[in-house]
């Protein structure tokens, strides 16, 4: 491997001494996290108990099966062929996968809901394992991995290829196992698995254009998780974009010459509480029943149903929705929560009644975003916390709101000064409930080809998430191909630390390196810890507060030009160092090619978009080409409109 230079690897040495910031890890063999009730017999992956003697791979050789449930589900065939395939990468040994009515031996690894399961783990709790949690546990020479549900199963078996053979999986054409290996010692395993946050989503289109991947990460898709409710998945109560103006459940284009009532004032929004008319609430309420009785008939696997308000910083002031907002704190939350509840209730009676047949668990969820993120609440100084107002603003059952933060200062975490006034509301939600989704923003959405410093502040947010009542999580990121400016790291991060937030930062961020870049892994740790250290500089400079997520981040003073010609020379040097891998592994050479090129994107931009004059016009033409053929390579948006948007000449 080529060494750094002396210049280059002084920079690196003079990394914030600090590092990154982190919260407190558990003992290595308690797992507690943000489950306080639930204590591990052991850590995937980390696992150092007694060994059985046993083997499931002994000189290359295994008499080891894979047994499915008789009547086994999609999902769970999903894992056995998980299993099967990553486990023959990784040894060259092909398992045999069979029903349980057809294998009779003792040497298998049964997934899912098997009769020996029930058989042997008759004591243990199953609903304490919740959507993604999972048990592994040792019977004999038998292992034994499942979940509460098929999901749960699933993960389970990516934590034992994890465990066995260090699986890890990051782009749709790109995951790492062990190779060569001959020797796989059975372990004495008694593992409960439950996530800190029970549901991890994304947005991210390299992980919704392929589930599997979303999977392997243990992350699931918005779409997979809420229903459309109107015909779209947010911001549904009605659209005013072109050629949207018929979706959504109460589009103005239908109902507004009769109902002017249900908009608010400005127009902008619904006015939850219909301006006071008694007789147009009813009919309001009604009318968004009905959809909702026809969406739960017509959808039986929605669980969760958004009714989530335009996008728009504003609220009804109309002179009912005034008086009730100043009687609740000036909390303009108030009149959609009391519209929900009630919401709510005529769902439940339905359910007890004519709709009897269709009664399930579904949560009616709604935005606490933009107007409504204050919660109506007030704080109680003899307990130390906040409250409900009144009764009447405690959401019921099944009411679920979507906390959709744009505003904050995402480079800060939550028990940070800066952004204390939307800690103090995501805590007065919990006050509302013990069910919050929480919708974060992770990158700069003005300027995504350049890095966005959130490295430090995201393990101490999820740590804030779980002790207030966070049920699941999304963080939204980017829309378009193969991520740049370190994003497939930043997933990579979320999928680990919320599911555990008690794990080592920094040794997932040297795992990250070691096995997503390879033998370029100096090289580009070298980018990353450089950038860490300049992201203190751009804070000094400004780049932060108020909605950092549209920050103008295309600013010379942040992207010294110095600065970008060596980490550029860093990447291209990475480059060289896998060479070598082309006549060996064309393919490890091409998902590894992919790795670095994309982060080199991040690099390029800001040099083309800021620093133009100081290159030679050989050297424009060379950055622009390799600009051009990454984005276009790696499935993002090229167009001349596209290029013009983001300042590139093309």
């Amino acid at each position: 491997m080529k060494k750094i230079s002396a210049i280059l690897l002084s920079l690196i040495l003079t990394i914030i001494a600090s590092g990154f910031s982190t919260v407190d890890n558990a003992a290595s063999n308690n797992l507690l996290g943000g489950n306080a009730v639930q204590t591990y017999s052991n850590e995937i992956g980390k696992y150092d108990g007694e060994e059985t003697g046993e083997y499931l791979l002994q000189n290359g050789i295994s008499g080891y099966f894979i047994v499915l449930p008789n009547n086994y589900t999609g999902v769970e065939n999903t894992a056995s062929q998980e299993l099967l395939l990553m486990f023959y990468e990784s040894t060259g040994v092909k398992l045999t996968v069979v029903n349980e009515k057809n294998y009779k031996g003792n040497s298998a690894i049964y997934l899912g809901n098997t009769e020996y399961k029930n058989q042997v783990d008759v004591t243990f709790n199953d609903e304490q394992l919740g959507e993604s949690g999972f048990r592994i546990l040792r019977k004999d020479k038998n292992i034994i991995i499942y979940g509460l549900t098929d999901t749960g199963t699933l993960y389970g078996t990516y934590a034992f290829l994890t465990d066995i053979i260090n699986f890890e999986a990051f782009t749709q054409t790109y995951y790492y196992v062990d190779e060569n290996v001959k020797e796989i010692k059975l372990k004495n395993y008694d593992v409960v698995d439950i996530p800190d946050i029970q549901v991890r989503l994304t947005q991210n289109q390299y992980l919704v254009n392929d589930k599997t991947l979303a999977s392997r990460m243990r992350i699931v898709t918005t779409h997979d998780y809420f229903g459309a409710f109107g015909g779209k998945l947010f911001h549904n109560t009605f659209s005013s974009a072109k050629g949207e103006e018929n979706l959504g459940v109460l589009p103005k284009a239908t109902y507004q010459k009769d109902h002017n009532d249900w908009y608010a004032d400005n127009g902008l929004t619904l006015c939850y509480t219909a301006r006071g008319n008694a007789v147009e609430y009813e009919a309001m309420q009604e009318e968004v029943l009905k959809k909702l009785k026809d969406t739960i008939i017509k959808n039986p696997d929605y669980d969760r149903i958004n009714f989530t308000h335009t996008d728009v910083q504003t609220w009804c002031t109309c002179p009912n929705c005034k008086a009730i907002i100043e009687d609740y704190g000036n909390a303009n939350s108030v009149t959609i929560i009391h519209f929900m509840n009630d919401l709510r209730t005529r769902l439940d009676e339905w359910f007890e009644g004519d709709g009897a047949e269709y009664k399930r668990d579904v949560d009616l969820v709604f935005f606490a975003y933009h107007a409504t993120n204050k919660p109506p609440v007030k704080f109680n100084e003899t307990i130390n916390s906040y409250e409900p107002i009144d009764e009447t603003v405690e959401l019921k059952d099944g009411v679920v709101p979507l906390f959709a933060e744009s505003n904050n200062d995402y480079t800060h975490s939550y028990y940070e000064s800066e952004t204390k006034v939307y800690a103090e509301n995501y805590k007065g939600w919990h006050a509302l409930t013990d069910k919050i989704i929480m919708w974060a923003h992770v990158l700069n959405f003005s300027h995504k080809f350049t890095i966005f410093d959130n490295f430090s502040s995201s393990p101490e947010n999820y740590k804030f998430y779980i002790e207030n009542g966070t049920e699941a999580l999304f963080e939204e990121g980017g829309y378009t191909g193969l991520p740049t400016a370190f994003h497939v790291l930043r997933t990579y991060l979320f999928s680990k630390l919320s599911w555990d937030c008690s794990a080592d930062v920094n040794a997932l961020i040297n795992r990250f390196f070691k096995l997503y870049f390879r033998d370029a892994e100096q090289q580009m740790r070298a980018v990353f810890d450089a950038y860490r250290q300049l992201a203190v500089i751009q804070k000094d400079l400004g780049y932060g507060g108020e909605r950092v997520i549209f920050h103008n981040a295309t600013d010379p003073k942040y992207w010294p030009y110095r600065t970008l010609v060596q980490w550029y020379n860093l990447i291209d040097q990475a480059l060289n160092e896998i060479e070598e891998i082309k006549l060996e592994d064309a393919i490890l050479y091409n998902n590894l090619y992919d790795n670095i090129t994309a982060e080199r994107l991040a690099v390029i931009y800001p040099m083309l978009a800021l620093w133009d004059e100081k290159f030679t016009d050989e050297e424009l033409t060379k950055f622009r080409d390799q600009f051009y053929e990454d984005c276009t390579r790696l499935g993002h948006v090229n167009s001349e409109t596209f290029y013009s948007n983001i300042g590139i000449k093309r």
